[in-house]
């Protein structure tokens, strides 16, 4: 069961809302016109969407859970845009009666005449008691023999046959065609085996060089794919050929000296003789020169200025008693200030002013010396001391059962017991002293080290005996001989170095001597130990 909690179409009032539309809806549906925004608004494309998706729905429940049904706004902009005005017939269900046209009026009234003129034959008709009907247009042909004929006579055409038998005419003809080709590339002498445009035995490259040959038999002729463009024209000559070679061959042999490129070059008797660091010729007819000061870098150009005689230059520098600003320690005066010294001219308030020099003012923070090294010596001390005092355990390694504990344990001792010592608890002791009924002890056996140590040795399977085999005639590259060649996975590391850099020295490894060979790992399955 479907419910509605809310009215839809109220303002459309109790009666039905009827809206004409000039096409169809599928066909308005199909229009490109009702994606474009500025002719067709988002509410009558809404409007449309839901009322197609209303005629392909099975259930009305669907409609109602996805809310298809169009809102009132919605209709009303459908019926703007593509309504039409509704006749009597689609408000009452029936036909109305024709109308009257001014033809059909016109073509009364020439019967009213007509009808007047044979009144009297009318009559005399009625009177004989017989009912006249009178033709008033020429006889309609309806009927076709010719045609009907025809259609009885017609074969209807097969076209699923025609087509049948077109597929396998196309599909004969490009069998033999292939079986064509294949002749022809079976007795092509130029194999097709490379086909990259960077090798030197490309396919088409060899068939060009083929098809000039066949066109230098004809002399006095030029050979072109187009009479019209000269570029079209067909080269005699190969890139590759022999008189190219030749011509390349001279440019660069004019880039190289005779004796080829040797580095470093061998020096001449007469090199051994010369300073390794003499200048060159160039800069031996430099130093040949006058030297002038400052040739390069001339004085700037700056107001002139004359001193008096006796007067001293400006020194920018503060100083004090001939001494740079800074570098003297405080002043010390000879007595302490006395206000009563005021205004004397042999005395003054605190006498005389001594200056001396700050011995630290021209020592370089950079230039430590071994004094800062040992004050950091110091410092390191006495903090290693400090966090000394401040330990209050007996050790500061972490210890289990008195001895230190590592992150992982050492691989040789694997095989060790975790037990360290003589067995001290009561219950471990009943299992390290244990004895069968009959009084045979049963030690504890040592765990071996590793489950495989008594196992026999088995090579490991070749995996490739699951490979596919190779097949001979489907490889590309070719050796020496002409005989097909693999792909080659296996590529030594120096194939393609110098004999320099591939020199290697082998220490032969002296074999163990039976005495060496004594313990658990040398031990196999059909071995037995005594104790065991």
């Amino acid at each position: 069961d479907v419910e509605f909690h809310e009215r839809l179409y109220t303002s459309l009032n109790v009666d039905l809302k009827k809206i004409n539309l000039r096409d169809p809806l599928p066909v308005l549906c199909r229009m490109p016109e009702i994606y474009n925004r500025t002719k067709v608004s988002s509410d009558c494309f809404e409007a449309l969407h839901r009322l197609h998706a209303i005629r392909k729905a099975n259930r009305l429940a669907e409609l109602a859970q996805q809310s298809m049904f169009p809102l009132v706004h919605q209709l009303l902009q459908v019926e703007s845009k593509y309504g039409e005005s509704i006749s009597m017939e689609d408000i009452c269900g029936e036909a109305s009666a024709p109308r009257r046209t001014l033809a059909r009026k016109t073509r009364v009234m020439e019967d009213s005449h007509m009808m007047a003129a044979g009144a009297d034959t009318v009559q005399a008709a009625t009177a004989a008691g017989g009912h006249t009907t009178e033709r008033r247009k020429a006889p309609t042909d309806s009927t076709n023999p010719v045609f009907e004929k025809s259609l009885r006579e017609r074969q209807p055409q097969d076209y699923l046959a025609e087509q049948v038998e077109a597929l396998e005419t196309v599909r004969r003809e490009f069998e033999e065609t292939k079986v064509a080709k294949e002749t022809a590339r079976a007795l092509d002498p130029v194999s097709a085996e490379f086909t990259y445009s960077g090798q030197k035995l490309q396919y088409t490259g060899l068939k060009k060089a083929e098809m000039r040959k066949n066109l230098a038999r004809e002399k006095g002729t030029h050979f072109t794919h187009s009479k019209d463009f000269l570029s079209a024209a067909i080269s005699m000559v190969d890139d590759e050929s022999n008189f190219l070679k030749q011509g390349r061959q001279v440019t660069r042999e004019n880039w190289k000296t005779k004796r080829g490129f040797v580095y470093p070059a061998p020096k001449k008797p007469s090199e051994f003789y010369v300073h390794p660091h003499k200048p060159t010729e160039a800069r031996i007819e430099i130093l040949k020169e006058e030297w002038i000061e400052n040739e390069l870098h001339p004085k700037p150009v700056e107001r002139e200025m004359t001193l008096k005689d006796g007067q001293p230059d400006f020194n920018c520098l503060p100083a004090s008693g001939k001494m740079v600003f800074g570098g003297l320690e405080p002043p010390r005066f000879e007595r302490p200030y006395d206000n009563n010294n005021l205004g004397s001219s042999t005395r003054l308030p605190r006498g005389s002013m001594y200056l001396d020099k700050d011995p630290e003012f021209f020592r370089s923070v950079h230039l430590c010396g071994e004094g800062l090294a040992k004050e950091k010596e110091e410092n390191k001390k006495r903090e290693e001391e400090l966090w000394q005092s401040k330990v209050v355990v007996d050790d500061l390694d972490f210890k289990v059962g008195g001895f230190n504990v590592r992150d992982r344990p050492v691989q040789l001792e694997k095989a060790s017991d975790i037990l360290q010592g003589k067995a001290q608890k009561i219950s471990i002791k009943m299992v390290r002293n244990a004895r069968l009924p009959s009084g045979k002890k049963v030690p504890l056996r040592q765990p071996p080290y590793s489950m495989f140590t008594r196992a026999e040795y088995s090579d490991p399977r070749d995996f490739t005996e699951d490979l596919r085999a190779d097949d001979p005639t489907t490889y590309t590259a070719k050796d020496l001989t002409g005989q097909p060649l693999n792909f080659k996975t296996h590529i030594h590391r120096s194939l393609g170095k110098p004999k320099s850099q591939i020199i290697e020295s082998h220490t032969r490894i002296k074999p163990m001597s039976e005495a060496e060979k004594v313990g658990e790992r040398w031990m196999r399955s059909g071995s037995s130990r005594e104790g065991l």
